[in-house]
């Protein structure tokens, strides 16, 4: 860092902390917004500096929050958010929806990493998601996310509680994802494997100039990690069942609407405009056809998943 440009963060880190001593919270928003745009390094080293002081002054942000649209399979999560574009759009609702991933790969190309491991990832995560929460600030910011919830000890975990407003999960029966992935590899073998992450592969996130390798895991440990009790009641959570939709999807859509009201929004519950987008989206009410497995095939499934595929409805 050259010499001017350290004057010029030391100088800034002064006025940051003299904004949350002052609670003068609107002049530290346009010095970050600023930051954000024109220096983004400088920004990450007085977020590292001020983390706590930072996240604590979000709590008194009620307003704005990350809505995380979460599921197993990336095509889930764009047929909810999907659901709100379309909802939102109606109702005349401004909104944002943004793929985790892809964000973290072009704030980590801004900043200079070309690589990234999980370790770094789950360091830099109160920084991405506070980026994604502020710049710009917008009171629907949709997050689609395939990450399963981690938490390394209680301060260190996959979000914070005042970054996040509340969570969808999308939890499908595994004979469907193994459909799923196997209409696209025609490999059900493979296809089986990566439900089970028999490999314990890492996924690999990457665009031009920037990667990260990120746990896939299997398909009950994502499904366990954003369905435990502590977390749906820290995180204002929500499981959407396919299975509840394919008989119910009016319902079913409308307690979608319910809980963002639930934590805070106030939308109008309109049933018209819910039964005009599941009727534009018929496919999704029609149950997928599971593929034939041989028995041995699926006593490997049911010794890995099945505690928490019984729990749900599903049957292998």
């Amino acid at each position: 860092m050259n010499f001017f440009k350290k004057i010029r963060e030391n100088y800034n880190l002064k006025l940051v902390n003299e904004f949350i001593q002052n609670k003068n919270f609107k002049e530290l928003k346009l010095l970050l917004t600023d930051l954000y745009s024109k220096d983004l390094n400088q920004l990450h080293h007085i977020f590292n500096q001020n983390q706590i002081k930072l996240l604590d002054e979000e709590n008194t942000n009620n307003d704005l929050g990350l809505i995380w649209v979460n599921s197993y399979l990336k095509d889930d999560t764009k047929f909810l958010t999907d659901f709100f574009n379309f909802y939102f759009s109606q109702l005349n609702i401004e909104n944002k929806i943004l793929n985790y991933q892809n964000f973290i790969l072009q704030i980590n190309q801004k900043l200079g990493y070309q690589e990234m491991r999980f370790n770094q990832f789950v360091n830099f995560s109160n920084f991405y998601q506070y980026c994604l929460k502020n710049f710009p600030p917008t009171n629907f910011k949709l997050i689609e996310n395939q990450t399963p919830f981690y938490e390394i000890n209680k301060n260190i975990m996959f979000t914070h509680l005042s970054l996040t407003k509340c969570f969808f999960y999308i939890i499908r029966d595994p004979m469907e994802v193994i459909s799923i992935i196997t209409n696209e590899s025609n490999d059900i073998e493979s296809s089986i494997n990566q439900l089970l992450n028999l490999e314990q592969k890492f996924f690999n996130y990457k665009s031009e100039f920037s990667s990260i390798d990120l746990p896939l895991q299997d398909w009950a440990t994502n499904v366990d990690s954003w369905t435990g009790e502590n977390v749906i009641n820290s995180f204002n959570g929500y499981i959407f069942n396919f299975n509840e939709y394919y008989t119910n999807p009016i319902t079913t859509l409308a307690e979608v609407i319910a809980h963002l009201n639930q934590t805070g929004f106030s939308l109008d519950l309109n049933y018209q405009l819910i039964e005009q987008f599941v009727q534009s989206n018929v496919n999704f009410s029609k149950k997928i056809e599971v593929p034939s497995i041989s028995n041995q095939k699926k006593k490997i499934i049911r010794r890995q998943i099945e505690k928490t595929a019984n729990f749900w409805g599903f049957q292998i």
